[in-house]
């Protein structure tokens, strides 16, 4: 793919966008949070698909609306910003299903994360590390450039406390490039901290959707997780993606 082709999530065909300016659009995504081990929390029974996949390969999974819920269903919304079509250097600007999957394997393990330090690596729009935030008790999100850290940073503003109005803060949002052998690189406000590389040095665990799509970066990516990765304590690492 030419780095200037134009490439479209379908997240973002099947889901209700709302227009808010010429540069982003908002999407809702409406959950429940299930205990600990339940089944994926954002499809209803009557909408599981038995298993059928796309042309990719990939599981279809319909997401819940504000019109499925029932009357006793405590039930949730996320309101994410988010680019439409982009050039291939923005993708992490859109929503992609395996972000979506990821999100919801999190509520799924909920209760690994109690009391862990959670960092997201290519955190683009935010949705798998705002779904940390609900659980653990710091999550730190990454990505490379002000313009998806500031979209990162905005969709954590607008969501990180929709499960309990009065908890405190408990996210960071920083620059991380694995491109560069010195992780740590300048990016205005979001150029890594003390603080920040403190917790990315006892994070516990490690999260990524949808960021294998390139060769080159899928090597950085992998060089950067093994570094990290290979310090105590010990850490785990959940990573979602569609097949391509």
């Amino acid at each position: 793919m030419e780095s200037d082709e134009k490439v479209l999530s379908d997240v973002h065909i099947e889901s209700e966008n709302v227009s808010v300016n010429n540069d982003y659009t908002v999407s809702r995504f409406w959950f429940r949070v299930l205990p600990c081990g339940s089944c994926v929390s954002t499809c209803t029974d009557s909408e599981e698909r038995g298993g059928v996949t796309d042309s990719d390969g990939d599981m279809v999974l319909s997401r819940r609306t504000n019109t499925a819920r029932e009357e006793d269903e405590e039930q949730y919304v996320l309101t994410i910003a988010h680019s439409l079509s982009t050039g291939l250097k923005d993708v992490g600007k859109q929503l992609w299903h395996g972000s979506l999957v990821l999100a919801d394997y999190l509520i799924h393990i909920q209760d690994e994360l109690q009391d862990k330090t959670v960092v997201e690596l290519g955190a683009g729009t935010g949705l798998a590390g705002i779904t940390a935030s609900f659980f653990a008790k710091n999550v730190l999100c990454t990505d490379v450039g002000e313009g998806v850290l500031r979209l990162t940073e905005h969709n954590l503003d607008q969501n990180w406390n929709c499960l309990d109005l009065m908890k405190k803060k408990n996210y960071r949002i920083c620059q991380l490039n694995w491109m560069s052998e010195n992780l740590v690189t300048d990016c205005g406000k979001y150029t890594m901290t003390e603080e920040d590389i403190s917790l990315l040095n006892i994070a516990q665990i490690f999260i990524a959707g949808d960021v294998v799509y390139d060769n080159e970066l899928t090597m950085a990516f992998f060089n950067t997780v093994y570094r990290l990765m290979s310090k105590p304590p010990s850490k785990s690492l959940y990573i979602s993606m569609e097949k391509r």
